[in-house]
């Protein structure tokens, strides 16, 4: 679970299941509107909007005992000691990672499950 506590009295402020059980690090985003959790069992990492709590990414099968943002808020850095991942989160530059890797277009279903958009961006 993730809960915000009122730091003077201790009243749970917000509070929602972030869906990997055990989490192992949090993180804020720099102007504090995302909200990165990650799990060290192999459940995954997410990024959640702290206002909505609409959940705007997930990365399956990621096991870190650590996240953060970069300074600019435009990718996430996961990882330990010696394994460490950047992972991109504009859309225009997970289009552009997608684009260059793939000898396909995506699928509509794919957009929505990995890019968390109802259309595919247009091919750059």
């Amino acid at each position: 679970m993730v809960r915000f506590y009122d730091h003077k009295t201790g009243k749970v402020l917000a509070s929602w299941d972030a869906g990997l059980g055990e989490l192992s690090a949090v993180a804020f985003s720099p102007d504090g509107s995302r909200l990165a959790v990650v799990s060290n069992q192999g459940n995954g990492a997410k990024i959640w909007d702290i206002a909505t709590r609409k959940e705007l990414l997930t990365l399956e099968s990621v096991s870190t005992n650590d996240v953060a943002f970069t300074p600019d808020g435009k990718r996430l850095v996961i990882g330990e000691a010696i394994n460490i991942q950047l992972i991109a989160l504009t859309l225009d530059e997970l289009s552009q990672i997608a684009h260059s890797r793939l000898t396909r277009s995506l699928t509509t279903e794919e957009c929505q499950k990995y890019l968390h958009v109802q259309e595919c961006p247009a091919t750059p």
